[in-house]
């Protein structure tokens, strides 16, 4: 069974900063320190019959102010298909600037500005706006991770997405599902309103951003849930490699996917490989081709 991993992140501590693994940095995790080593490719393994075909690094906090040098660094260690969501400061007045620069590399898909608890304020800022309506224009993903159990930060996603019906916005980690009862109808109630934009898709990803030691009933529930809002066409199944390994293996969460019962080998196929194929541009042949459309006017 082929594989497109749609959300993971490769380290290499000799070449960036990432100042997010550093002790005295936020997250504050206490086993942060287990991932403070070189991540590359060929960690990326799966056991048989599962075959990785593709994958979309999301950037990892390799140099955020100058996001451009971590596509390079793709560029130069990658050898399987990929694509790339960079970093970009929404917020910045010289953000077109910066999208620029980071055109120049064939592996970009997207952006993606952590929003997380400021996801009202950012989303209210005018220089957001306007550094959104770059990306619709140029046909590009927004790679929002904000909790769907934050009123006011859906609120303000989805007027912008109202205000740019074509905006591809890609809600990261099922939008932080709580682990238990409380908060729940919440959650799936503004994870609904999201999904009313046919531009909108979601990763179920990031179990162990909850709950390291997270029950796969619940992320079982979670992802039916996710397919009966969204559709099983807008719903990818993806790791967030490394930090994944704090919770489950990268070959055993995959093998966990792919025993999921109840969907069939075409929905499954989607979930694993042909959803995240469209959605981040991978070509038929599985090249790192992307199909650009004309461009608005």
């Amino acid at each position: 069974m082929q594989i497109i991993d749609p959300h993971l992140h490769l380290i290499a501590l000799g070449e960036g900063d990432y100042d997010w693994l550093k002790p005295l940095q936020p997250p504050a995790w206490p086993d942060k320190a287990q991932l403070n080593r070189d991540y590359l490719e060929a960690d990326l393994k799966l056991p048989p019959p599962l075959e990785l075909a593709g994958f979309v690094h999301i950037e990892a906090g390799f140099d955020n102010a100058a996001p451009w040098r971590e596509l390079e660094w793709l560029q130069r260690h990658c050898r399987r298909p990929y694509r790339s969501i960079a970093f970009a400061d929404l917020s910045r007045t010289d953000f077109a600037e910066v999208l620029t620069r980071l055109r120049r590399y064939p592996s970009l898909a997207g952006i993606r500005h952590i929003l997380d608890h400021r996801a009202a304020a950012l989303l209210s800022l005018k220089p957001v706006a306007a550094a959104l309506e770059h990306l619709w224009a140029e046909q590009l993903i927004f790679e929002a991770q904000l909790a769907g159990t934050d009123n006011e930060g859906v609120e303000q996603l989805c007027r912008r997405m109202d205000a740019l019906p074509d905006l591809r916005v890609c809600i990261g980690h099922g939008g932080f599902p709580p682990p238990g009862p409380e908060h729940g109808a919440v959650w799936q109630t503004n994870l609904g309103r999201l999904a009313q934009f046919p531009g909108c898709a979601i990763k179920c990803s990031g179990w162990e951003m909850v709950e390291r030691r997270w029950r796969p009933e619940w992320a079982e529930r979670v992802v039916r849930i996710l397919v009966e809002l969204f559709g099983i066409e807008r719903v990818m199944l993806a790791s967030n490699f490394p930090v994944s390994e704090l919770g489950i293996g990268y070959g055993a969460l995959w093998q966990w996917y792919g025993s999921l019962s109840g969907f069939s080998s075409a929905e499954r196929e989607a979930l694993c490989y042909a959803n995240a194929q469209r959605w981040y541009g991978f070509d038929q042949t599985g090249t790192n081709v992307w199909d650009r459309r004309p461009r608005r006017e």
